[in-house]
C-alpha cells in the first residue's frame, strides 16, 4: 500500500508522467506532419444603402488545401526525434518509478528494524535497571565492590541513552516515508 501511495502521489513521479504526455503529444503532432492540411471559411456581408434603391448582399464560401512533399526527410526525421524523446520520457519514467519503489522498501524495512531495535533496547534497559537493583543489595550486603556496582549503572545509562536517539532516527525514517 505504501508503495502504491508513493507511486501515485509522489512529485517526481508526477513529474515524469506530464513528460511522457508531453513527448506523447509532440509525437503525434510530428506524425500529423504526413496529411495534408485543409482550410475552409464562409463569410456574408450586408450593407444597406441610403436613399439607395436596393440592398446588396455578399456570401462568399472559399476553401484550400496545401500538402508538402517530404522530399528532404524534414517530417521523417521530425518524428523520429519526438519518438525518441517520447522513449527517454518512458525510460525517465521507469527509472523514477523503480527508484522511488526501491526508497520506500528500503525506508520501510529500515522502520521495522529501528522499531524492533528499540523494543530490544527497552527491554535490555529493563533488565540492566534489575540488574543495577540486584548489584545494590549485593554491595549493600558486602558481597560485591562497589565497582561492580558503578559497571552495573553504567551498562544501565549507556542503555538509557540509546533510546531517545532510537527514537529520533524512527521519527525521521517515519517522516522519509511520508515524503516519498
Amino acid at each position: 500500500i505504501l508503495i502504491e501511495k508513493a507511486v501515485s502521489n509522489n512529485p517526481d513521479m508526477l513529474v515524469a508522467i506530464a513528460r511522457v504526455k508531453k513527448a506523447d503529444a509532440a509525437f503525434r503532432q510530428s506524425r500529423a506532419e504526413f496529411f495534408p492540411s485543409l482550410n475552409a471559411g464562409v463569410s456574408a456581408s450586408y450593407q444597406s444603402e441610403t436613399g439607395g434603391s436596393g440592398v446588396p448582399e455578399l456570401y462568399q464560401a472559399f476553401g484550400s488545401t496545401s500538402w508538402e512533399a517530404d522530399i528532404w526527410g524534414k517530417f521523417r526525421s521530425a518524428k523520429r526525434a519526438s519518438l525518441a524523446s517520447l522513449m527517454a520520457s518512458q525510460a525517465f519514467q521507469r527509472a523514477v518509478t523503480t527508484d522511488l519503489i526501491a526508497s520506500v522498501a528500503m525506508n520501510y524495512y529500515n522502520l521495522l528494524a529501528l522499531d524492533a531495535q528499540l523494543e530490544i533496547t527497552e527491554t535490555t534497559l529493563e533488565k540492566r535497571i534489575s540488574n543495577a537493583e540486584t548489584m545494590e543489595a549485593l554491595r549493600d550486603n558486602d558481597l560485591i565492590t562497589s565497582a561492580d556496582l558503578v559497571l552495573s549503572q553504567a551498562n544501565r545509562y549507556s542503555t538509557e541513552i540509546l533510546i531517545p536517539e532510537l527514537k529520533q532516527r524512527i521519527y525521521e525514517t517515519e517522516n522519509i516515508l511520508s515524503f516519498l
